[in-house]
């Protein structure tokens, strides 16, 4: 989406980067569970 671009069109703003994390986290997150299992 464009408004959530700085003017540059490449970078994103604020915004841009907490739908980033939003949309992320939960698989950073599962990720990291997983990496841990393997080890204990």
């Amino acid at each position: 989406t464009p408004e959530l671009n700085q003017a540059d069109g490449i970078h994103p703003t604020t915004e841009g980067y907490r739908r980033i994390v939003d949309n992320l986290s939960e698989y950073v997150i599962e990720a990291i569970k997983m990496l841990r299992a393997t080890r204990k």
